[in-house]
């Protein structure tokens, strides 16, 4: 739900927007479809809208097909999961198989398939758009004769039994191609070729594609399918068309009866719910569990032991749902929740998580009456009652206290009591408290099976006081609703051009820019906006000469090879270097660059003191060395706060010399609150009980100086930077910061000391990954992650950006210390804090939505690991950590598409590979290896993942 204040994402222009009610799932073991017999009508144009969710893979499933097996059309997901768009008329008279692979089932697709033969554009007379985009790119095309007839819309082609007028939804023909998908708004029009737009919008607050009423004709054979009526499985209620032509379509083999069986669901496009995740298990062979009724149902196989979790994580909030047990075993089901970024388990592949035995879960063992896992993994079976066949076991979930409940049928046993927040059985560990925590269950040999309901269809009692539904209406709003206002990546080709300005390809201005170019084996140049731009400012990343280590300017000659000239509102330009090979704008040579926002404005308050040192000398929020140089950005608003006593006599002034003239421009004193003149302002400093000096340091500002009006001596020097970003006092050493904590995301510069120190990072929260480089020497790209091991002193979270090594033990580099909410420890080492070095830090905290930072466990299997992130990803950086590797980089601008094999190597200078070694997909709540690859799946991982889009209002990819 919205927070107060916030704009809501489910209204558009002061109304609410459109909500889809209810969706049709299509389970494929009840051989369920819809069919009606249609006229003859435009054989040569028409247009199909539908919402689909697809939980089944690897499975012809039909969406719309008329036709019989030799004369058909039919719009279908192939068992190479290919969207499919094909016309047989006796011989293939217009076919499309998509390149990309459709395998998300936690969220929902819009498919739109236009046939449209009489098109004087041969390209156009088919067209297959999913969520709003075109699809151009085919493993197979064959664009239709012009006026072919298709098969759709008409009555007479196909033979008596399967064909001839017979349309059908979710099976095609006499074939055993039934769909496992839930079905949502299916629109058909008859005589008209229409875009997507007609049906569905972009969301102006989440930039996602929504569903919205179709308001035109539907034709003759048109008609509108909203599933609404779940009053029967008739064709006058289930299958009712409510375009008005009465099209309606006879249901077969579906139940609108209460229970597990219901095919009448609230999971829709405009309310996702979870399901079972089949591609986050904890087996490396798929037919070792078992899916059904879209995937609300699982058992494992004979044989087997094995677990699932949810698509749906959560960190905060209060949860309820229920497993019915449909049949269950002295050993199994295991019935509870689990973190999200751990790795299940089973007999076959790694029992080390096994739910409910490891500390990052909770299980109710049903079959033997007892809870186990968390803060206790073994378990106690005190007043737990067992559970069996055709009980209904609750789950409450409340992540705001860090607590998990169970119920039988109704009843919450032993004294819980979980909406008075009291009486939980097992506690959560330290672990599973700050985790992202998934429903979970854990299946065995084929004789226990548990079908859940998370509100999709009416619960059969009634929740705990406070706990709600788990769907996507339920899920806390993101704090940032558009990440490419805050990360994105621009791909561009060179022209040639000696300079060149890239504008309106961002939606801000950035602030660290990363540029690789993809098809020439040239280094990568990273710059930032607290450094600024300019020949002299690129520190160089994988390879080249340095190799990847080189001081600040050191990337070979950037006045030969290019560099970065400006970051600009909406973009940045650069110039080509004078040599044939660039690293910015040759011709013909493709680059991609990685843009990061630090925050739109700057500015900070600081606290001022006079402190005795060798004479009277201001201080700034503590810090411990007087009179220092400031930095503070042009554009940015600062404010003085001179409250403490220490001021009474020291009026506290801005000028454009030590001691010198009062600078007016753009400065404003207060005394309790009420603007003064300079004059005014000194005069009644003593008498003043609060005192605040604002400044908002204008474009072009000359060199300024503050110090006290009455004694000399006191002050220092500030810097007003055309770079950006303003001095930090939170620790021993001083920093400059530039800022975005709602992104969380910092740049942080400073000058070693060579002694053990803290630096002032500007996050407000602990950083989860800091990437430091020193500017003036050559040195490692040094990375401290949270994720990484940290079992001694001398392996402490270090590893390095430059080089394929694993993770480090050679130095204490943090003296055994994590960063905390305002600082980050820094031994005194070279590659961190020489005495006299300079140094950049780029200093990341997850977002919930937006951004997060890692680990996983590769499982070795092209059944590959699933990583939840609770985002759809843009972009993605992995590194194995317990052996060398290299530093994978995807992004979805590279790779619009699943399965994505293409990648660039952070610490070399590769050109952009292709390689089906590397295979991922990049889903609507992670990322899912299909690849067992020793680079990416094989072993113990890192990686760092910004946001496309949040799942709360993701589309499956």
């Amino acid at each position: 739900m919205s927070s107060l204040g916030s704009p809501n994402p489910f209204f558009l222009g002061g109304k609410k927007a459109y909500e889809v009610q209810r969706s049709l799932r299509f389970n494929r073991d009840d051989d369920a479809y819809l069919q009606a017999t249609l006229g003859n009508s435009n054989l040569n144009k028409w247009t199909l809208s539908i919402w689909v969710k697809k939980p089944v893979n690897g499975e012809h499933q039909a969406i719309f097909s008329s036709g019989d097996s030799s004369v058909s059309t039919m719009v279908n997901f192939g068992n190479s999961d290919r969207l499919k768009f094909t016309n047989y008329p006796g011989s293939a008279a217009g076919i499309y198989i998509t390149t990309r692979k459709f395998r998300d089932p936690s969220a929902w697709y819009h498919i739109v398939a236009i046939w449209d033969s009489g098109n004087s554009t041969a390209g156009d007379r088919m067209r297959l758009y999913v969520n709003g985009f075109r699809e151009t790119a085919f493993d197979q095309s064959d664009n239709p004769n012009q006026n072919q007839n298709s098969v759709i819309n008409g009555n007479t082609q196909g033979d008596s039994t399967w064909g001839q007028g017979k349309h059908r939804i979710g099976r095609y023909s006499n074939y055993a191609d039934n769909s496992g998908c839930y079905y949502a708004e299916a629109n058909f029009i008859d005589g008209q070729a229409y875009d997507p737009s007609y049906f569905a919008e972009t969301n102006v607050l989440t930039g996602q594609w929504n569903p919205k009423k179709y308001v035109g004709s539907y034709g003759t054979n048109g008609f509108y399918l909203n599933f609404s009526d779940n009053s029967g499985t008739t064709a006058t209620t289930l299958g009712k068309d409510t375009s008005g032509n009465g099209n309606n379509f006879t249901p077969n083999n579906f139940s609108v009866s209460a229970g597990e069986g219901n095919d009448s669901l609230e999971d829709t496009p405009t309310l996702n719910y979870p399901t079972l995740n089949p591609l986050d298990n904890g087996v490396t062979t798929a037919s070792h569990l078992v899916y059904s009724n879209g995937n609300l149902q699982v058992k494992a196989a004979s044989g087997v032991w094995a677990s699932t979790r949810a698509t749906f994580a959560v960190s905060s909030g209060k949860w309820y749902w229920e497993v019915k047990i449909l049949s269950a075993d002295s050993l199994r089901p295991f019935i509870g929740v689990i973190q999200s970024d751990v790795r299940l388990a089973s007999n076959q592949d790694d029992q080390t998580n096994e739910l409910g035995v490891a500390a990052t879960s909770i299980a109710y063992w049903v079959g033997n009456s007892y809870i186990r896992g968390g803060a206790n993994t073994s378990g106690t079976n005190t007043n737990v009652p067992q559970s069996t066949t055709n009980d209904i076991v609750g789950v409450a979930l409340d992540m705001d206290n860090k607590k998990v409940y169970f119920s039988k049928n109704g009843t919450f046993f032993a004294s819980q009591d979980p909406a008075n927040n009291t009486g939980e059985i097992v506690s959560f560990s330290t672990t599973m408290q700050s985790a992202a925590i998934a429903p979970a269950v854990q299946a065995y040999n084929g004789t226990d099976e548990g079908a859940f309901n998370f509100g999709q269809r009416a619960f059969s009692y009634t929740p705990p006081t406070g706990f709600k539904k788990l769907n996507s209406a339920n899920l806390p709003d993101p704090t940032i609703l558009l990440p490419n206002k805050h990360f994105d990546t621009v791909l561009y080709t060179g022209d040639g051009n000696a300079t060149r300005t890239l504008s309106n390809v961002l939606e801000f201005q950035p602030d660290w820019l990363w540029s690789k170019p993809r098809t020439a084996a040239y280094v990568h140049l990273l710059y930032d906006a607290v450094r600024g731009a300019g020949n002299s400012k690129a520190l160089n990343l994988g390879g080249g000469s340095p190799a990847g280590t080189g001081a600040e300017g050191a990337a070979a000659d950037n006045a030969t090879y290019g560099f970065l000239n400006s970051f600009d509102a909406n973009g940045f330009s650069f110039t080509k270097g004078s040599a044939g090979t660039t690293y910015f704008n040759q011709s013909g040579i493709n680059y991609a660059v990685w843009n990061w926002n630090a925050g739109d404005t700057d500015g900070k308050t600081y606290a001022v003191t006079v402190v005795s040192d060798s004479g009277n000398k201001y201080r700034f929020d503590g810090f411990g060395t007087s009179a220092v140089t400031l930095d503070l950005a042009e554009g940015g608003t600062y404010i003085f706060n001179m409250d403490d006593a220490s001021n009474a006599s020291h009026p506290f002034s801005i000028g454009t010399a030590a001691n010198g003239t009062v600078y007016t421009s753009g400065i404003t004193y207060f005394l309790d609150g009420v603007s003064k003149t300079y004059s005014e302002y000194t005069l009644g400093f003593a008498a003043a009980t609060t005192r605040r000096l604002h400044i908002t340091v204008p474009a072009s500002a000359p060199v300024l100086y503050y110090w006290c009006s009455v004694h000399s001596g006191m002050g220092g020097q500030i810097n007003t930077n055309s770079t950006l970003g303003s001095s930090n006092f939170d620790g021993s050493i001083q920093t400059t910061v530039k800022a975005n904590a709602s992104a969380g995301f910092s740049i942080m510069t400073y000058t070693g000391t060579g002694s053990a120190g803290t630096c002032g990072h500007g996050l407000g929260v602990v950083p989860d990954t800091i990437i430091t480089k020193t500017r003036n020497a050559t040195g490692n790209w040094t990375i401290y992650n949270k994720n990484l091991d940290n079992a001694s002193s001398t392996s402490h979270r270090v590893i390095r950006l430059n080089t394929s090594a694993a993770q480090s033990g050679s130095s204490a580099l943090y003296y055994g210390n994590d960063p905390t909410s305002t600082v980050q420890h820094q031994a005194a080492y070279t590659d961190l804090n020489g005495s006299g070095e300079t140094y950049v830090a780029y200093c990341f905290s997850g977002v919930d939505g937006y951004s997060k930072f890692g680990s996983y466990t590769g499982n070795g299997s092209s059944a590959g690991t699933f990583v939840f992130t609770g985002f759809r990803p843009a972009w993605l950086m992995v590194k194995k950590t317990n052996t060398a590797n290299s530093w994978v980089i995807y992004d979805a601008k590279r790779s619009p598409e699943n399965v994505i094999d293409n990648y660039l190597i952070a610490e070399g200078v590769n050109q952009e590979s292709t390689n089906s070694a590397v295979n991922i997909d990049l889903v609507s709540n992670g990322f899912k290896f299909r690849t067992g690859y020793d680079i990416v799946n094989s072993g113990s991982y890192i990686y760092l993942a910004f946001a496309e889009s949040p799942f709360k209002y993701a589309r499956a990819r």
